[in-house]
Protein backbone atom coordinates (compact mmCIF):
# COMPACT_ATOMS: atom_id res chain seq x y z
CA UNK A 1 0.00 0.00 0.00
CA UNK A 2 2.96 2.07 -0.35
CA UNK A 3 3.34 4.43 -2.79
CA UNK A 4 7.29 4.68 -3.89
CA UNK A 5 6.81 7.94 -5.84
CA UNK A 6 5.81 9.27 -2.28
CA UNK A 7 9.23 8.47 -1.17
CA UNK A 8 11.00 10.32 -4.29
CA UNK A 9 10.78 13.73 -2.04
CA UNK A 10 13.59 11.68 0.39
CA UNK A 11 17.06 10.40 -0.11
CA UNK A 12 17.97 7.43 -1.33
CA UNK A 13 19.50 6.24 1.80
CA UNK A 14 16.59 7.51 3.32
CA UNK A 15 14.04 5.59 1.29
CA UNK A 16 16.07 2.45 1.20
CA UNK A 17 15.53 2.72 5.11
CA UNK A 18 11.79 3.51 5.45
CA UNK A 19 11.53 0.21 2.73
CA UNK A 20 13.28 -1.60 4.86
CA UNK A 21 11.33 -1.05 8.06
CA UNK A 22 8.39 -1.46 5.75
CA UNK A 23 9.34 -4.91 4.80
CA UNK A 24 10.07 -5.87 8.47
CA UNK A 25 6.64 -4.47 10.04
CA UNK A 26 3.91 -5.42 7.22
CA UNK A 27 0.71 -7.24 8.08
CA UNK A 28 -0.83 -8.25 4.79
CA UNK A 29 -5.34 -8.74 6.23
CA UNK A 30 -7.99 -9.49 4.25
CA UNK A 31 -10.29 -6.35 3.92
CA UNK A 32 -13.73 -6.66 2.81
CA UNK A 33 -14.53 -2.93 0.87
CA UNK A 34 -18.00 -1.62 0.30
CA UNK A 35 -19.71 -2.23 -3.34
CA UNK A 36 -23.04 -0.94 -4.07
CA UNK A 37 -24.65 -4.17 -4.99
CA UNK A 38 -25.92 -4.72 -9.07
CA UNK A 39 -27.54 -6.80 -10.66
CA UNK A 40 -24.85 -9.22 -10.73
CA UNK A 41 -25.23 -9.70 -6.71
CA UNK A 42 -25.89 -13.49 -6.04
CA UNK A 43 -27.31 -14.94 -3.00
CA UNK A 44 -24.03 -16.37 -1.61
CA UNK A 45 -22.16 -13.34 -2.20
CA UNK A 46 -20.55 -12.00 0.43
CA UNK A 47 -22.73 -8.86 1.09
CA UNK A 48 -24.78 -6.47 3.44
CA UNK A 49 -28.45 -6.74 3.55
CA UNK A 50 -31.17 -8.21 1.38
CA UNK A 51 -32.68 -11.81 2.04
CA UNK A 52 -30.30 -14.20 3.79
CA UNK A 53 -29.74 -18.02 2.82
CA UNK A 54 -33.02 -19.16 4.98
CA UNK A 55 -35.66 -20.87 3.25
CA UNK A 56 -37.99 -21.82 6.33
CA UNK A 57 -39.64 -19.09 7.77
CA UNK A 58 -39.26 -20.62 11.05
CA UNK A 59 -35.57 -20.59 10.75
CA UNK A 60 -35.54 -17.11 11.14
CA UNK A 61 -33.59 -15.86 14.29
CA UNK A 62 -35.23 -13.91 17.11
CA UNK A 63 -33.60 -12.25 19.85
CA UNK A 64 -34.31 -12.48 23.50
CA UNK A 65 -37.76 -10.75 23.13
CA UNK A 66 -38.96 -13.56 20.68
CA UNK A 67 -38.57 -10.65 18.05
CA UNK A 68 -37.57 -11.23 14.48
CA UNK A 69 -33.72 -9.83 14.34
CA UNK A 70 -32.76 -8.11 10.71
CA UNK A 71 -30.26 -9.82 8.79
CA UNK A 72 -27.15 -7.67 8.45
CA UNK A 73 -24.27 -9.11 6.59
CA UNK A 74 -22.83 -12.76 5.72
CA UNK A 75 -19.10 -14.01 4.61
CA UNK A 76 -18.69 -16.57 1.68
CA UNK A 77 -15.40 -17.96 2.79
CA UNK A 78 -15.07 -19.52 -0.48
CA UNK A 79 -14.58 -16.14 -1.81
CA UNK A 80 -12.31 -15.44 0.93
CA UNK A 81 -9.83 -17.80 -0.19
CA UNK A 82 -9.85 -17.00 -3.84
CA UNK A 83 -7.46 -13.84 -2.63
CA UNK A 84 -5.34 -15.31 0.25
CA UNK A 85 -4.90 -18.73 -0.57
CA UNK A 86 -7.35 -19.55 1.98
CA UNK A 87 -7.48 -18.28 5.71
CA UNK A 88 -5.81 -20.15 8.16
CA UNK A 89 -8.10 -22.80 10.24
CA UNK A 90 -11.44 -21.28 8.28
CA UNK A 91 -13.40 -23.10 6.43
CA UNK A 92 -12.70 -23.55 2.97
CA UNK A 93 -16.33 -23.26 1.71
CA UNK A 94 -19.36 -22.11 3.97
CA UNK A 95 -21.57 -19.07 4.26
CA UNK A 96 -21.32 -17.22 7.47
CA UNK A 97 -24.36 -14.83 8.44
CA UNK A 98 -25.02 -12.35 10.94
CA UNK A 99 -28.28 -10.93 12.58
CA UNK A 100 -28.83 -8.24 14.98
CA UNK A 101 -31.50 -7.31 17.13
CA UNK A 102 -33.70 -4.55 15.60
CA UNK A 103 -33.28 -2.93 19.15
CA UNK A 104 -29.68 -3.82 19.94
CA UNK A 105 -29.13 -0.63 21.54
CA UNK A 106 -31.17 -1.38 24.52
CA UNK A 107 -29.60 -4.38 25.59
CA UNK A 108 -26.33 -4.41 28.02
CA UNK A 109 -23.05 -4.67 26.50
CA UNK A 110 -22.51 -8.21 27.85
CA UNK A 111 -25.79 -9.65 26.94
CA UNK A 112 -25.81 -12.77 24.51
CA UNK A 113 -29.32 -11.78 23.19
CA UNK A 114 -29.65 -9.65 20.46
CA UNK A 115 -27.26 -11.19 17.89
CA UNK A 116 -26.55 -14.69 15.94
CA UNK A 117 -24.26 -16.16 13.70
CA UNK A 118 -25.38 -18.76 11.38
CA UNK A 119 -23.09 -21.12 8.97
CA UNK A 120 -24.24 -22.87 6.49
CA UNK A 121 -22.35 -25.32 4.04
CA UNK A 122 -25.31 -27.28 2.26
CA UNK A 123 -28.35 -25.85 0.67
CA UNK A 124 -26.69 -22.66 -0.16
CA UNK A 125 -28.53 -22.13 -3.80
CA UNK A 126 -32.22 -23.13 -1.81
CA UNK A 127 -35.06 -20.60 -2.64
CA UNK A 128 -34.64 -17.85 0.29
CA UNK A 129 -37.43 -15.83 2.41
CA UNK A 130 -37.94 -12.38 1.17
CA UNK A 131 -40.89 -11.65 3.48
CA UNK A 132 -38.79 -10.62 6.65
CA UNK A 133 -36.04 -9.23 4.87
CA UNK A 134 -35.15 -6.27 3.34
CA UNK A 135 -35.99 -6.26 -0.17
CA UNK A 136 -32.52 -5.97 -1.46
CA UNK A 137 -29.00 -5.89 -0.81
CA UNK A 138 -27.69 -2.84 -0.02
CA UNK A 139 -23.75 -3.91 -0.45
CA UNK A 140 -21.61 -6.11 -2.29
CA UNK A 141 -18.62 -6.98 0.17
CA UNK A 142 -15.34 -7.30 -2.57
CA UNK A 143 -12.44 -8.79 -0.58
CA UNK A 144 -9.03 -7.44 -1.14
CA UNK A 145 -5.28 -8.12 0.17
CA UNK A 146 -3.83 -5.13 2.00
CA UNK A 147 -1.06 -4.63 2.99
CA UNK A 148 -0.22 -2.04 6.34
CA UNK A 149 1.82 -1.33 9.23
CA UNK A 150 0.04 -0.99 12.29
CA UNK A 151 0.12 2.64 13.31
CA UNK A 152 1.98 1.74 16.70
CA UNK A 153 4.98 0.26 14.60
CA UNK A 154 5.34 3.60 12.29
CA UNK A 155 7.33 5.94 14.27
CA UNK A 156 10.00 2.51 14.53
CA UNK A 157 10.47 3.35 11.09
CA UNK A 158 11.80 6.45 11.02
CA UNK A 159 14.21 5.77 13.93
CA UNK A 160 17.22 5.98 11.98
CA UNK A 161 16.66 8.84 9.41
CA UNK A 162 19.32 11.74 9.49
CA UNK A 163 18.09 14.61 11.84
CA UNK A 164 17.76 16.75 8.49
CA UNK A 165 15.11 14.80 7.33
CA UNK A 166 13.15 13.46 10.17
CA UNK A 167 10.73 16.09 10.36
CA UNK A 168 9.95 15.57 7.24
CA UNK A 169 9.48 12.03 7.00
CA UNK A 170 7.37 12.05 10.46
CA UNK A 171 5.27 14.57 8.60
CA UNK A 172 4.78 11.95 5.68
CA UNK A 173 4.17 8.83 8.33
CA UNK A 174 1.52 10.76 9.84
CA UNK A 175 -0.45 11.64 6.55
CA UNK A 176 0.37 8.06 5.49
CA UNK A 177 -1.29 7.01 8.65
CA UNK A 178 -3.97 8.86 8.35
CA UNK A 179 -5.37 7.56 5.07
CA UNK A 180 -4.92 4.07 5.89
CA UNK A 181 -6.81 4.13 9.02
CA UNK A 182 -9.44 6.40 6.97
CA UNK A 183 -9.74 3.15 4.23
CA UNK A 184 -9.24 0.62 7.26
CA UNK A 185 -12.41 2.23 9.27
CA UNK A 186 -14.50 2.18 6.00
CA UNK A 187 -14.07 -1.22 5.46
CA UNK A 188 -14.84 -5.15 6.83
CA UNK A 189 -11.97 -7.73 7.68
CA UNK A 190 -11.57 -11.29 8.05
CA UNK A 191 -9.14 -12.55 10.31
CA UNK A 192 -5.63 -10.20 10.61
CA UNK A 193 -7.00 -7.72 12.72
CA UNK A 194 -3.86 -6.43 14.11
CA UNK A 195 -4.69 -3.38 16.37
CA UNK A 196 -4.64 -1.88 19.95
CA UNK A 197 -8.77 -1.51 19.13
CA UNK A 198 -8.68 -5.36 18.21
CA UNK A 199 -6.91 -6.36 21.46
CA UNK A 200 -8.98 -4.31 23.98
CA UNK A 201 -11.95 -6.33 21.58
CA UNK A 202 -10.77 -9.45 22.89
CA UNK A 203 -10.44 -8.78 26.17
CA UNK A 204 -14.07 -7.19 26.50
CA UNK A 205 -14.86 -10.31 24.57
CA UNK A 206 -13.31 -12.52 27.19
CA UNK A 207 -15.56 -10.68 30.21
CA UNK A 208 -18.56 -10.81 28.09
CA UNK A 209 -18.49 -14.61 27.19
CA UNK A 210 -18.39 -15.38 31.10
CA UNK A 211 -21.16 -13.27 31.74
CA UNK A 212 -19.24 -10.49 33.04
CA UNK A 213 -19.52 -7.00 32.57
CA UNK A 214 -16.46 -4.79 31.12
CA UNK A 215 -14.88 -2.16 32.67
CA UNK A 216 -11.05 -0.48 33.54
CA UNK A 217 -11.34 -1.10 36.80
CA UNK A 218 -12.00 -4.62 36.37
CA UNK A 219 -9.47 -5.37 33.55
CA UNK A 220 -6.56 -4.07 36.51
CA UNK A 221 -8.46 -6.19 39.09
CA UNK A 222 -6.66 -9.41 39.74
CA UNK A 223 -9.53 -11.34 40.45
CA UNK A 224 -10.15 -10.73 37.16
CA UNK A 225 -6.67 -11.90 35.52
CA UNK A 226 -7.79 -15.21 34.22
CA UNK A 227 -10.15 -13.25 31.92
CA UNK A 228 -7.43 -10.72 30.24
CA UNK A 229 -5.33 -13.72 30.84
CA UNK A 230 -8.17 -15.71 28.35
CA UNK A 231 -8.13 -13.54 25.44
CA UNK A 232 -4.30 -14.53 24.33
CA UNK A 233 -6.90 -17.70 23.15
CA UNK A 234 -8.91 -15.59 20.87
CA UNK A 235 -8.92 -13.73 17.78
CA UNK A 236 -11.19 -11.02 15.93
CA UNK A 237 -12.41 -13.42 12.98
CA UNK A 238 -14.87 -10.53 11.73
CA UNK A 239 -14.45 -6.57 12.32
CA UNK A 240 -17.61 -4.41 10.42
CA UNK A 241 -16.44 -1.09 10.10
CA UNK A 242 -17.81 1.80 8.15
CA UNK A 243 -21.46 0.53 9.89
CA UNK A 244 -22.57 4.40 9.33
CA UNK A 245 -23.50 3.04 5.74
CA UNK A 246 -26.22 1.10 6.69
CA UNK A 247 -26.95 2.27 10.74
CA UNK A 248 -27.16 5.81 9.89
CA UNK A 249 -25.17 7.64 12.93
CA UNK A 250 -23.76 4.42 14.01
CA UNK A 251 -20.35 5.27 14.51
CA UNK A 252 -18.43 2.64 16.39
CA UNK A 253 -16.95 -0.22 14.89
CA UNK A 254 -18.07 -4.32 15.67
CA UNK A 255 -15.56 -6.65 16.21
CA UNK A 256 -16.83 -10.68 15.89
CA UNK A 257 -14.56 -12.52 18.39
CA UNK A 258 -14.12 -16.13 19.33
CA UNK A 259 -11.26 -18.76 20.64
CA UNK A 260 -8.82 -20.27 18.23
CA UNK A 261 -10.31 -23.60 18.92
CA UNK A 262 -14.05 -22.50 18.35
CA UNK A 263 -12.25 -21.22 14.99
CA UNK A 264 -11.13 -24.42 13.94
CA UNK A 265 -13.84 -26.67 14.70
CA UNK A 266 -16.22 -24.10 13.67
CA UNK A 267 -18.49 -22.90 16.34
CA UNK A 268 -19.13 -19.77 15.29
CA UNK A 269 -22.36 -20.19 17.12
CA UNK A 270 -19.99 -18.99 19.82
CA UNK A 271 -18.43 -16.09 18.96
CA UNK A 272 -18.98 -12.67 20.90
CA UNK A 273 -19.31 -9.62 19.69
CA UNK A 274 -17.83 -6.19 21.21
CA UNK A 275 -18.90 -3.03 20.32
CA UNK A 276 -15.73 -0.32 20.42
Amino acid sequence: MINRDELNQFSETTRNRLLEAFALNEVTTMALEYAIASDTTTATDSRCGGAPLISDPGDWPLDKNRNAMQFWAQINFEQMGGIMGGLKNCPRHGVLMLFISRDYRSFKAKDQGWYRLVFRTEDLEAEIVEALADPHSAYELKPERLEYVPPELLHSAAANIEPDERDAVEAWLQGWKDKIDLRMADCQQILGVESMKAREALIVAAFHANGISYDLARRADSHYKHLVDAAEQMVVLWRLGGLQRLLPGEKRELFICMTYEDLINSEFQRCVPVWL
